[in-house]
């Protein structure tokens, strides 16, 4: 049984994990404050007691992402996917320093985290459930305007919802990890581009409802076919069975 740390941290196991706004919570226990008073004996010259606690005693200062067995999610990120899915993407950065290695170790794990359902992580309802992690994009700005220039509605394509990405001072190479361990795309590639002219197909096939496409959509989806022969003409080989 796992051993937390009580902080106010927003995402911290005490904020996810407890029963607030009609959410339920998730039964696991707190280290109760009484053991968090410094010791008065000396011998910790090199580490805080909290620290102590959490290296060599087992308490967890973070929301555990898989199992003790590590084969399988924890049950308590598996309650934030389920009760608190907009905190999904934060949680996994902020656990990822420390646990990272191991979960990118573990092809179940991988597994497990790339079809979380993507409809909560894009802030977007209306995803298909078969739309999952690894079917997103970073939000570059790049990639919004692409979306914005060649789609009827840019909003459907399947951006992460991540607060402040790109803003002032946001590092946005600190979501790299959802690229290198879980395949969640960012660059402007001919595979970009027709992952939006899949999305604009999805959109009339789900929206139109039988009103006609009209010359304005054509004339995009015309400019979208030349620019994936564009970037399949200047990729060369390796990128032509994605238009084939």
């Amino acid at each position: 049984m796992d051993i937390y740390l009580a902080s106010t941290h927003p995402y911290g196991p005490e904020s996810l994990l407890t029963a607030s706004d009609g959410r339920p919570g998730l039964g696991v226990c707190f280290l109760h404050k009484r053991y968090l008073v410094d010791p008065t004996w000396s011998g910790l010259e090199h580490a805080s007691w909290k620290r102590w606690l959490c290296d060599f005693i087992g308490i967890r200062e973070q929301l555990c992402l898989a199992s003790r067995s590590n084969d399988s999610l924890s049950d308590a990120f598996k309650h934030v996917i389920k009760y608190r899915p907009e905190k999904i993407l934060h949680v996994m950065h902020h656990s990822w320093r420390v646990q990272g290695r191991m979960i990118e170790k573990s092809a179940q794990l991988k597994a497990e985290i790339r079809n979380i359902p993507a409809d909560s992580l894009c802030g977007k309802p209306g995803l298909p459930k078969t739309c999952t992690l690894q079917d997103t994009y970073l939000p570059y700005q790049s990639l919004r305007e692409q979306a914005a220039r060649f789609m009827d509605d840019s909003k459907i394509f399947p951006f992460l919802d991540i607060d402040g990405f790109g803003s002032a001072g946001d590092d946005t190479e600190k979501w790299t990890f959802l690229r290198t361990a879980f395949g969640v795309k960012g660059d402007d590639t001919a595979e970009f581009l027709v992952d939006i002219l899949r999305w604009t197909k999805h959109h009339w096939a789900t929206n139109l409802g039988g009103e006609p496409v009209g010359k304005a959509r054509l004339l995009k989806v015309r400019d979208l076919y030349l620019a994936i022969a564009t970037k399949v003409f200047k990729s060369g080989p390796a990128t032509e069975e994605l238009v084939s």
